[in-house]
């Protein structure tokens, strides 16, 4: 295909938490962003529920492959709101 897609299952407390987390690549020294994006608008009750984490959302993040080498190593990056970055390892030579 054209496009890495990665999708990510965020927990939070307010049930419209989840519109503000976004996604990058790093790679080499490449900074990539993604071309699409999906975050509800409202998040699900979590398993937890009415405990915190008492909601979930799983967010969608489609990078172009046009710009990323697939047989480099990227580290996708979960960034949440207030800039927290949550990173995620993967060798992509490896993946088929």
């Amino acid at each position: 295909g054209d496009s890495l897609t990665f999708t990510a299952t965020v927990y939070g407390d307010e049930y419209d938490f989840s519109m503000y987390y976004t996604a990058k690549i790093y790679q080499k020294d490449a900074v990539l962003q993604p071309e699409f994006e999906f975050a509800p608008e409202i998040a699900d009750a979590s398993e937890f529920w009415p405990n915190p984490p008492s909601h979930s959302a799983r967010l969608v993040f489609k990078f172009p492959v046009k710009h990323i080498d697939l047989e480099s190593p990227i580290t996708f990056v979960v960034v949440a709101p207030g800039g927290e970055e949550i990173p995620y390892a993967f060798d992509l030579s490896k993946l088929k």
